[in-house]
């Protein structure tokens, strides 16, 4: 039989609604083989009792009073499954190219074989057509251009990418690979220079230009605080919403040191002695507050220098202990 345009759309694409499996095609084929069915990107499988949502049965008519061998109205392909709401199902024809009938040059004639053959043709035709239409092309209008792929060698770990006639080319970089910033002068103009080969993109960005000196500020406060302590209010050291400048504070150091050393510096100095019955006895000797003793260092064991008082004790190791405050 002819084959139609209407019916020589050798591709079909449909949306799958919740749960749907059977999906009607109208292109002519000629033998199961010469379909191939998609569920989205996964090549599903023919089965006469399909049970999943990737096997598939068809049904379709071969009448044997056509004109031809082949199912020329189409087919509807039946899934085991029912599909996922949005799904992709794709149905294409992709027929092998050879020819299986050799006519004699007498006798008798199968015209349906020959129609066949013809039919064959013209839906191979379609097919590659089909392929042609979904393949990267030039305009009819356009300069012709080398679209012939590099070598395998040469485009290996590389990208595809058109040079500036606009031919087919093989580069190292994809996309940009080093930015490299820069600062240019106030009042000049920003830029940019990309290496398509290297991938390297430069940026040049100007700095702002300087503005004009504002007038000069009054005069600030004492810092923090409103007013600064005097030497009597640093010494005594009472007065808390005051600042306290270098001089205030060594005033009120020296204050309150001078105060320590007058009120609680001593000298203890201990040394043994041994008594009219042979005994060894430990002596501590120090002096007064405020005093003014004459001692000499080499008559001591050991000394030290104290603030209040000591406390002296023996362990019952005989170890003497000093307790100092």
């Amino acid at each position: 039989m002819t084959i139609a345009s209407t019916q020589n759309n050798p591709r079909h694409e449909f949306t799958a609604t919740a749960s749907q499996t059977t999906y009607s095609i109208t292109f002519e084929f000629f033998a199961i083989e010469d379909l191939k069915v998609y569920v989205d990107s996964t090549l599903a499988t023919y089965n006469v009792n399909p049970t999943t949502t990737t096997q598939y049965k068809v049904t379709a008519t071969n009448s044997s009073s056509d004109s031809a061998y082949e199912f020329g109205t189409g087919a509807t392909i039946t899934f085991g499954a029912g599909h996922t709401a949005g799904q992709k199902i794709i149905v294409l024809r992709d027929i092998v190219i050879e020819r299986t009938t050799d006519f004699p040059v007498n006798g008798a004639f199968d015209i349906t074989a020959l129609n066949t053959e013809l039919d064959k043709a013209v839906a191979i035709f379609a097919d590659q057509d089909k392929i042609h239409t979904r393949s990267i092309k030039l305009l009819d209008y356009d300069d012709d251009a080398t679209l012939t792929l590099p070598a395998k060698t040469s485009r290996a770990s590389k990208t595809l990418a058109f040079d500036s006639n606009g031919n087919v080319i093989a580069q190292s970089a994809q996309g940009v690979q080093t930015v490299n910033v820069a600062t240019g002068d106030a009042g000049t103009s920003a830029s940019s220079t990309y290496d398509a080969t290297t991938g390297v993109l430069n940026l040049t960005i100007p700095r702002g230009s300087d503005g004009t000196q504002g007038p000069a500020g009054a005069d600030g406060s004492d810092g923090i605080f409103l007013s600064i302590a005097s030497q009597s209010e640093a010494q005594t050291g009472t007065e808390n919403t005051k600042g306290m400048t270098p001089l205030r504070t060594k005033e009120a150091i020296n204050a309150q040191v001078g105060a320590i050393s007058t009120i609680a510096s001593k000298f203890f100095g201990l040394k043994k002695t041994v008594d009219g019955t042979g005994r060894t006895i430990a002596t501590q000797e120090h002096t007064l507050v405020g005093g003014s003793e004459n001692l000499t260092l080499s008559d001591y064991d050991t000394y030290f220098f104290a603030t209040g008082s000591i406390f002296m004790s023996i362990d019952t190791s005989g170890h003497l202990l000093i307790n100092m405050p």
